[in-house]
């Protein structure tokens, strides 16, 4: 019997650590203004797009984040998010503050970009 051909698809790199942690923490400060993040597969289908992005649920904010999307669109998604949101009663480290208001690049932030 002959073997199934595996489909060449391209590999997502795994996260980094830094990465991971940064996601983590920008999930916190979510759950701190009280929106519940939730990492699931969204599905798609013929005719209709599902991404990453904000809804309400009975009334709960819900910020949906794709699992199967690149850990960098991920946090990207949470911190476009979270900047337009008030987080002036919140205690955040500086470098998440900086990244939340724009002035930093999440890569610098989770320790993936140029040091240049």
């Amino acid at each position: 019997m002959a073997r199934a051909r595996k489909k060449n698809r391209p590999r997502r790199a795994a996260a980094s650590q830094e990465q991971q942690l940064l996601l983590d923490q920008l999930k916190d400060v979510a759950a701190a203004i009280g929106v519940e993040v939730r990492e699931e597969r969204l599905a798609r289908g013929l005719g209709y797009t599902v991404r990453s992005g904000p809804c309400r649920i009975n009334g709960r904010e819900v910020l949906f984040l794709d699992s199967t999307a690149p850990i960098d669109e991920r946090i990207n998604v949470i911190v476009e998010f979270l900047s337009e949101r008030d987080l002036d009663g919140i205690w955040l480290e500086p470098r998440l503050r900086r990244l939340l208001k724009g002035t930093d690049d999440p890569g610098q932030v989770a320790g993936t970009g140029d040091s240049a």
